[in-house]
């Protein structure tokens, strides 16, 4: 399937839309991180590995443009530090960390500046799936290791509401 194309979620609930999300985020696992990339089983960054699943599903736009970014970016006094605020909030709301189900979006704030810059998709109660550069590859991760690796605790989760009536939410 290419981004062009969104999958048909007529009919279907917001627990069988959330497990069919896990399905396909959990189906990039094994593919190398790649900067600024969305080739399944080729490359992907954080960013791109959650928008080009969400936009499968039709809760982003397949318009919405995931903005370039150098290999240090987060590292970066240039970067927008609200790029992903700026980013998912038009489509999500921010939410209690208790209140995450599987297909929640997280952002991590870490690296020098401490900004928000590293993004996961909850795939149950106590794991993500992400691409990150520190393992070389998107793979599913403990919650609290993947803290860990961002050497910081703050972080913010997002349900998405999607746009044109889709929801994670009944």
């Amino acid at each position: 399937m290419s981004l062009t194309e969104v999958t048909d979620i007529s009919g279907m609930t917001a627990t069988e839309l959330r497990a069919a999300i896990v399905a396909e985020v959990r189906s990039w696992e094994g593919t190398k991180y790649v900067n600024n990339c969305t080739v399944k089983g080729k490359g992907v960054n954080c960013t791109n590995l959650g928008a080009s699943t969400f936009k499968m599903f039709g809760l982003m736009p397949l318009g919405a443009t995931v903005p370039a970014m150098g290999n240090d970016w987060n590292y970066s006094k240039d970067t927008d530090p609200l790029l992903f605020k700026k980013f998912i909030a038009p489509y999500g709301v921010e939410i209690p960390f208790d209140d995450r189900l599987p297909a929640d979006a997280i952002t991590f704030y870490f690296g020098q500046l401490h900004m928000e810059s590293h993004w996961a998709l909850i795939v149950d109660d106590d794991c993500v799936t992400h691409a990150n550069s520190h393992d070389g590859k998107v793979k599913r991760q403990r919650l609290r290791r993947i803290k860990s690796i961002c050497s910081v605790y703050r972080h913010r989760i997002f349900t998405l509401q999607g746009y044109n009536g889709v929801s994670l939410n009944d």
